[in-house]
C-alpha cells in the first residue's frame, strides 16, 4: 500500500474514537513518524475559548459546542501549510459538516478501544462532559458508567465505521498503535 492521496491540496490524517481511546496520545507520536504537525482539536478549542470543554458544554450547551467544533476544524484545515495529523473530539463526527471536511481533505482513522478499557482510562477524570455525571459518582456506579459509555459508543459507531483504517488501542501503548498506523497508512 502506498500513502493515500486525494484531489485536495492537503491530505490530512484525522483520528477519531471515543474519549479515552488514545487520540491525544497516539496523535503526536504518529505526527512525528510522519513528519507532520499535530493538532488536538479539543485542546485548540480550549485554548481559543479560554474555557474547558466541560465548561463550554455546561454554560453554552452541546449544540453550541458542536458548532464551535465545526468552525474550528474548518479553520485548522484552511490554515494548514502542510499535511496534518488531527485528533478529533470523540463526538466530532456527529456533525455532517465535520464529516464532509474530513472526507474532502484526508483519511479517517478510527481508534477503537474496549469499553472496560475506556472506563479504566477515564475513571479518574471529570473533564469528559457527556460522562461527567456518571464519572463523578461513587465507585458503586461502575455499571452505570459502563452503560453510558456503551450507549454513546453505539450512537457514534456508524460514524466511526466510516473510517478507512481501524486500529485497536486496547492494552497497547501509544507507541505501538502509532507504529501500526504508520504502516497501515502506507509508510515504512
Amino acid at each position: 500500500m502506498t500513502p493515500a492521496t486525494s484531489n485536495s491540496a492537503h491530505h490530512h490524517v484525522f483520528l477519531t474514537g471515543f474519549s479515552g481511546s488514545g487520540k491525544s496520545s497516539v496523535g503526536p507520536i504518529l505526527a512525528r513518524l510522519m513528519k507532520r504537525q499535530f493538532v488536538d482539536l479539543d485542546a485548540r478549542i480550549v485554548r481559543l475559548q479560554g474555557a474547558s470543554i466541560t465548561d463550554l458544554f455546561s454554560s453554552r450547551g452541546e449544540s453550541y459546542f458542536r458548532t464551535l467544533e465545526a468552525r474550528t476544524l474548518q479553520q485548522v484545515v484552511a490554515a494548514a501549510r502542510g499535511d496534518l495529523v488531527v485528533a478529533l473530539g470523540g463526538g466530532a463526527l456527529l456533525s455532517p459538516v465535520n464529516r464532509e471536511i474530513v472526507a474532502a481533505t484526508g483519511t479517517l482513522v478510527y481508534l477503537s478501544c474496549a469499553v472496560v478499557e475506556i472506563y479504566r482510562r477515564l475513571s479518574r477524570l471529570t473533564d469528559r462532559p457527556l460522562l461527567a455525571s456518571t464519572l463523578a459518582k461513587p465507585v458503586a456506579t461502575r455499571h452505570e458508567t459502563l452503560e453510558r459509555i456503551r450507549t454513546l459508543l453505539s450512537k457514534r459507531r456508524p460514524q466511526y465505521g466510516q473510517a478507512a483504517i481501524t486500529c485497536s488501542t486496547t492494552s497497547r501503548s501509544p507507541q505501538e498503535t502509532a507504529r501500526e498506523l504508520y504502516t497501515k497508512l502506507g509508510y515504512r
